[in-house]
């Protein structure tokens, strides 16, 4: 169940971030606002979820617990960074709000890596679905970029 937890938290993660991208670049913003708060949403039942298993595990497993806190400390400041914020957050929010999600993601796949030992194989996948994702986050942010600064000098 908690390999469960911790997978389904990085994917909706990844939807997440899936979804923010293509409102930054003004995809279909409409639909994927919606999507953005559903899967963020359902990543704090799952992170809620995940902290009552380690909580209930804390004695035998202190590793699962430690990354519970940290993901349930991450989701508490992205939902409150994402409210104050609004939907034009200023760049200073917007940064933040990767960050953090890059880091929420980060806690998942060390949790997925440390359940039950976490095989050679897991972690190999592991750390290639994270090198993509962190590929994907720097050109998205190239993308972003240079659609505002053609903005602003346009």
């Amino acid at each position: 169940r908690v390999r469960l937890a911790a997978g389904l938290g990085l994917g909706l993660l990844l939807v997440v971030v899936v979804a923010a991208a293509g409102i930054r670049l003004e995809i279909g913003t409409g639909v994927l606002r919606l999507i953005h708060r559903a899967a963020a949403s359902l990543e704090v039942i799952v992170v809620l979820w995940l902290g009552w298993m380690a909580w209930r595990a804390r004695a035998t497993r202190p590793v699962l617990w430690r990354g519970s806190l940290v993901a349930i400390g991450l989701t508490a400041f992205l939902s409150m960074l994402g409210i104050a914020a609004g939907q034009n957050p200023p760049p200073a929010a917007a940064a933040a709000n990767l960050l953090g999600g890059l880091a929420l993601a980060a806690v998942f796949a060390w949790l997925l890596g440390r359940i039950d030992g976490g095989s050679r194989a897991t972690r190999l996948a592991l750390g290639s679905l994270v090198g993509v994702l962190l590929a994907v986050q720097l050109l998205l942010g190239a993308r972003l970029a240079i659609g505002r600064s053609q903005i602003s000098s346009g």
